[in-house]
């Protein structure tokens, strides 16, 4: 397959380009490289140069902003109809509403990141719900290390030991969920496993 990733130099980005070379054709697009969605006239570029790939992610920078939604919505309507697949990486704040620290998750706010992956969420919905193909997979993680923009350290209260993924767990489970895999799964929600509490076997 023909697979393009937004995003594909650091952090997620650069975990799926490593698994997913060895067995198929990757075309990144990110800054570096000259492709900033954020500049007029990128994301039609892009929407261009996708147009014989046979799947798209839409990791984008972090923390995100308005033309992640502007990228996957402009590719949705060039491949309305043909068998071809979008995944979404959205975010796990658009999923907790409350805080734990069990993991520990973000409150739900109006700030801008949960508001673009919001944004982001309500859009694959919306296209769930009016066509078939391309075919649209959101996937939602939680903190992983590897992602500059939440550093663990200066996040958590005095006592607090948040669990996180990896990078490369989180591209993993995004590869065999997707992919690879014959099932067409519409939202994949990803965190870490909890620490045991103390006392608890």
């Amino acid at each position: 397959m023909k697979i393009a990733i937004l995003g594909h130099t650091k952090g997620l980005g650069a975990e799926l380009v490593k698994l997913l070379e060895p067995k198929h054709q990757i075309v990144g697009f990110a800054r570096s490289n000259g492709y900033d969605i954020d500049q007029p006239g990128t994301i039609q570029r892009i929407v261009n140069e996708v147009a014989d790939c046979d799947v798209f992610i839409n990791s984008a920078k972090n923390p995100g902003g308005w033309p992640q939604v502007d990228m996957f919505s402009e590719l949705l309507l060039a491949w309305e109809g043909k068998k071809k697949r979008i995944i979404n990486i959205g975010s796990h704040v658009t999923v907790y509403n409350f805080t734990t620290i069990k993991p520990r998750f973000p409150t739900i706010s109006a700030g801008h990141y949960t508001a673009w992956k919001q944004a982001l969420k309500t859009a694959s919905y919306h296209a769930w719900q009016n066509s078939d193909w391309p075919m649209v997979t959101l996937v939602q993680p939680g903190p992983f290390q590897g992602n500059v923009f939440h550093p663990m350290s200066d996040r958590d209260p005095p006592g607090v030991q948040r669990t996180v993924m990896t990078a490369e767990e989180v591209a993993k489970a995004i590869v065999s969920n997707t992919i690879d895999s014959n099932v067409h799964i519409l939202e994949l929600t990803l965190r870490a496993i909890p620490y045991e509490s103390k006392g608890v076997k």
